[in-house]
């Protein structure tokens, strides 16, 4: 079994997992620049990147409409990979709001909505 196999059978396309890949260390390599970073949360921040595009790629696309197969798919994984710990910590955020005040979160995702929950993680 190849490596194309195991990616395949989670469900994953192997040039999203290594286009958010890249996104990740590209994420390490500009962070480790401003600021001392352990090897662990490097390995991390790469993995996430990898796991969030390889999973979170196929429903934006479906949301924004690009196409599966083509370019712009990876480089939406790329972005994703690269944005993957922004994005787990702003979902991490509005679940903690949510799970303080369902209705502040809500009235906040309608349209027109231009202030922030407050609560929650700092």
């Amino acid at each position: 079994m190849d490596i194309g196999e195991v990616v395949g059978a989670l469900g994953v396309k192997l040039s999203t997992a290594l286009a958010g890949l890249a996104g990740g260390v590209a994420r390490v390599v500009f962070m480790s620049q401003a600021n001392a970073m352990s090897w662990k949360r490097g390995m991390s921040l790469i993995a996430l990147g990898a796991i969030s595009a390889s999973y979170l790629t196929p429903l934006v696309g479906l949301v924004i409409t690009v196409a599966p197969d083509g370019a712009l798919d990876r480089a939406l994984a790329f972005v994703i990979g690269l944005l993957s710990m922004t994005l787990i910590e702003l979902v991490l955020r509005l679940a903690d709001w949510f799970r303080e005040d369902p209705r502040r979160v809500l009235d906040f995702l309608r349209p027109g909505s231009t202030r922030p929950p407050t609560g929650g993680q700092s």
